[in-house]
């Protein structure tokens, strides 16, 4: 069961990053005020964040979610 919540957490950790970083990625090209390597290298950036934040934000909301204390 604890193995069920940890891919749960992971892949909804994974699916926030990806959104968040399209979603730079989207914007940052519609702007058209940087160059293609400061968007991707930028996109690196978020996702690696992103990753780091919602790591420790959606085990507690899953948790909370599912009933648990």
């Amino acid at each position: 069961m604890a193995e069920i919540k940890t891919r749960g957490a992971l892949l909804g950790s994974l699916a926030a990053s990806v959104v968040l970083t399209i979603s730079f990625y989207l914007l940052a090209t519609a702007l058209g005020r940087y160059g293609k390597l400061d968007i991707y290298m930028a996109s690196i950036y978020v996702l690696v964040l992103s990753m780091i934040v919602s790591a420790s934000v959606i085990p507690p909301l899953l948790k909370k979610r599912q009933g648990g204390s």
